[in-house]
């Protein structure tokens, strides 16, 4: 006799992130696998609030139709989701978290299917299960630049043209006899000599600019998965044939 383990999934919304945050501390450190625990929103978004993603996310719940809009409410105004699936033996540790840390509890229980196959009485259940693609979007960092700028001095070089004047002192033989105003030519010569020495002076001047912005591309990409579903297979025991579509 085969049969299907029971599991149970609790969600429910936490309008204060910290206090989602220490409910999944305590739950890990109530037993609770960490991979078991999905978070949505707050500081440990999952995704960027793209409606696929977040039916991705409450489909893996299993989250009805009228508390996904609840709960993407609660999302929208910047609570917290967290939701656990586990087996129904911790339900009540996972329960006492919850209250513990003053959740909106969504869903308390959801039950998955069981079965007992092989039973000579009653009627079994055999749950047919195929799962659909579901396909969202978020945004990611794809690296970038940083532009700035620093000083670079480089040496340089230019010959100019410089002009000089030199006093000349130059004695000459006369021997003439000398006269009344040689003698009253007494007074002090001076004479000065000029030079040109290098100015130097600079202008600065924009020669480029360097313009910084992005562009925005789009493309299209092809999601490859294996989807997985279940087929039920009948056979038939015995010998005897019967001819009664009812008996197939």
């Amino acid at each position: 006799m085969a049969e299907f383990s029971e599991q149970t999934i609790l969600v429910c919304l936490f309008h204060d992130n910290e206090n989602a945050r220490a409910a999944v501390r305590d739950l890990i450190e109530a037993g609770v696998p960490q991979s078991a625990i999905s978070v949505m929103g707050g500081a440990t978004a999952r995704n960027e609030g793209s409606a696929a993603t977040n039916q991705i996310f409450f489909a893996e719940l299993k989250v009805p139709e009228s508390d996904v809009r609840m709960l993407t409410t609660g999302l929208n105004h910047g609570g917290t989701v967290v939701g656990v699936k586990a087996g129904e033996s911790l339900s009540g540790k996972i329960e006492a978290v919850f209250r513990k840390h003053a959740a909106s509890q969504v869903d308390e229980k959801v039950v998955s299917p069981s079965a007992t196959l092989g039973t000579s009485s009653g009627t079994a259940v055999v749950p047919v299960i195929e799962e659909d693609l579901l396909v969202g979007k978020r945004e990611i960092e794809r690296g970038g630049v940083r532009v700035f700028r620093h000083l670079v001095e480089t040496p340089v070089s230019q010959t100019v043209e410089l002009r000089e004047e030199h006093v000349v002192i130059e004695h000459r033989p006369v021997g003439r006899p000398a006269t009344e105003a040689d003698f009253k030519t007494l007074e002090t010569i001076e004479r000065t000599g000029m030079a040109e020495v290098p100015v130097v002076g600079k202008t600065a001047h924009v020669v480029e600019e360097v313009l910084v912005g992005k562009e925005t591309t789009e493309r299209t990409e092809r999601v490859h998965d294996t989807l997985r579903k279940t087929e039920v297979e009948v056979e038939r025991l015995g010998t005897a044939r019967s001819s009664d579509p009812r008996d197939i």
